[in-house]
């Protein structure tokens, strides 16, 4: 079970650092589209 969490732990920060990544791109992608419907009104 030991070795399971330490594979574990290395998996999740990479895991971690692309949900980061693709978080902040669905944030940017919201703020555009908002941004876009603030203009058109």
């Amino acid at each position: 079970m030991g070795e399971f969490w330490l594979s574990f732990g290395a998996d999740s920060s990479e895991f971690l650092a692309e949900f980061l990544a693709s978080l902040a791109l669905v944030l940017h992608g919201f703020c555009v589209v908002f941004s876009a419907i603030l203009l058109n009104f």
